[in-house]
C-alpha cells in the first residue's frame, strides 16, 4: 500500500523569502528608541574616531616626533591610547547593538 503524502503547497521564492526576513525581524531583540538612536549614530562617532587615531599615529611616526620635549609626547601617545581605547568600546558597543 502506498501511503499518502500530505499536498504541500509551493510559495514563490520572493514570497519565502519576505516570511523568513519577517519572521527573524520579529524575533530581534527590539531596541527602545535611544538605544536605535545610539546605533545610528555610532557609525559617524566610529569614522571621527578612527581619523583622529590615524592623524595621531602619523605624528608619533614621523621621524622628530622623539625629538619633542618629553612632555609633548608623553601627551600626544596618552591621547592616542584614550582614543583607541573609546574606539574599541564604540566596537563593541555596535555590536551589542547590532545583535
Amino acid at each position: 500500500m502506498a501511503t499518502q503524502l500530505p499536498l504541500v503547497e509551493k510559495v514563490p521564492a520572493q514570497a519565502a523569502g519576505s516570511n523568513v526576513s519577517t519572521a527573524v525581524q520579529s524575533k530581534a531583540k527590539k531596541l527602545n528608541f535611544n538605544d536605535q538612536r545610539e546605533l545610528e549614530e555610532l557609525p559617524k562617532k566610529i569614522e571621527r574616531l578612527e581619523k583622529h587615531q590615524s592623524d595621531l599615529q602619523q605624528e608619533t611616526a614621523a621621524p622628530d616626533f622623539y625629538q619633542q620635549e618629553h612632555s609633548a609626547t608623553t601627551e600626544k601617545l596618552q591621547q592616542l591610547a584614550a582614543v583607541t581605547a573609546e574606539l574599541e568600546e564604540c566596537y563593541e558597543r555596535w555590536v551589542a547593538l547590532s545583535e
